[in-house]
This record gives structure tokens, sequence and C-alpha cells, in this order.
């Protein structure tokens, strides 16, 4: 679903937004599956990308901040270095990960059986 704001904006669908409306807060959540030599690239790139939204919201439902998590987790299962910190925000116990995992390399495996098949 698009986020409404005053100006037109590119980025404006991320995956998930939770909103804390007794602390005033948003937080922007994205989610990537990148090439394993391309995380830090995924994680910069998904922080800027949102950054307007956030900077837009902020100023619109009048908050006391805005913050933007992505979740990366490589097609190869590796997790991104921050993500312990950013489940942490969340109040997702890091146990999570390994399910995380878990569903991205099945992913990856359907992917490649399909491909190899055809």
């Amino acid at each position: 679903m698009d986020m409404i704001t005053d100006k037109p904006m590119h980025h404006n669908r991320p995956d998930m937004v939770f909103q804390d409306i007794a602390g005033k807060k948003v937080t922007i959540i994205d989610f990537a599956v990148p090439s394993d030599s391309n995380m830090t690239q995924m994680y910069d790139e998904k922080i800027s990308k949102y950054q307007e939204l956030a900077t837009e919201i902020k100023k619109l439902w009048n908050l006391a901040k805005v913050e933007i998590l992505p979740i990366i987790i490589s097609a190869n299962g590796l997790v991104y270095k921050n993500m312990r910190s950013h489940l942490k925000n969340l109040q997702i116990p890091t146990s999570k990960i390994l399910a995380m995992q878990r569903v991205v390399v099945l992913g990856t495996t359907t992917l490649v059986r399909k491909v190899m098949s055809s």
C-alpha cells in the first residue's frame, strides 16, 4: 500500500510500517535478499531509498522519530551485521533469525531447482 504524503514520491511503498502512537514513533522496514557481495550496498540503498519518505512522514504526522530498518539476508542465508540490533529494536527475539535464514535458503533452492529442470 502506498503511503500518502503531501508531495509525490517514487519510494513510498516499504514492505512494513510500524507506528507507535503513544511514543510518536514510526519504523519503516524493508526486506532484501541480495547476493553475498551486495549486502552492504543493498543496506545503504534501502536507507537512502526511504530517507525522503521518513523525513516527510515525520513532518506530516508530527512524530518524534522515524527509523528505517532494512532487513538484509543474502540468497545463501548470510545475515547483515546490523540485523540483531534491528530485531532488538523491533522487540523480535534474535532466535527468529534462523527461521528467516531457512525461508530464504529454501526459496533460493526452489528457484535453482526450477531453473535447472527447465
